[in-house]
């Protein structure tokens, strides 16, 4: 119930690096964990999201285009978890909050950074392999 509640949290602050609460073990995190473990609806609401829906919830559109989906924002559960983040905890300023558009541009970036270095790596040892092969063939000439 606390990583949960934690995960929405930190979805309502964007990922802000500034943000007061930062880990799932805070008191206001576990105060209102406390509160909704009691309330049956909620816990059955909660029991239907998969791991990885708590990365992040709602739609959004990569730079490429791709629409991603992450946990739903509709729930009982997230609707009622926010509210009560909403009323208990210091949300940082808007000013000063990272958006969650842009924590996943960032995430995205490094992703595809990630993979077009690998993709590189393998374009060049797939060019600089025949020329090592003729390479060896013609030393194996002189020396066989």
């Amino acid at each position: 119930m606390s990583w949960f509640t934690f995960r929405v949290y930190r979805e309502l602050v964007g990922g802000a690096e500034n943000a007061p609460i930062s880990e799932p073990y805070d008191p206001i995190i576990e105060g209102i964990a406390e509160v909704l473990i009691t309330d049956e609806k909620i816990v059955k609401s909660i029991r239907r999201y998969q791991g990885s829906d708590l990365i992040w919830f709602g739609e959004w559109t990569s730079p490429d285009g791709s629409l991603h989906t992450g946990g739903s924002n509709r729930t009982a559960a997230y609707k009622e978890v926010s509210s009560l983040i909403k009323q208990r905890a210091k949300l940082p300023e808007k000013t000063q909050k990272r958006s969650n558009s842009s924590v996943q541009q960032e995430n995205f970036n490094a992703k595809t950074l990630s993979k077009a270095k690998g993709c590189l790596s393998i374009v060049i040892f797939a060019l600089a392999l025949p020329a090592v092969a003729f390479s060896l063939l013609q030393f194996g000439k002189y020396f066989l």
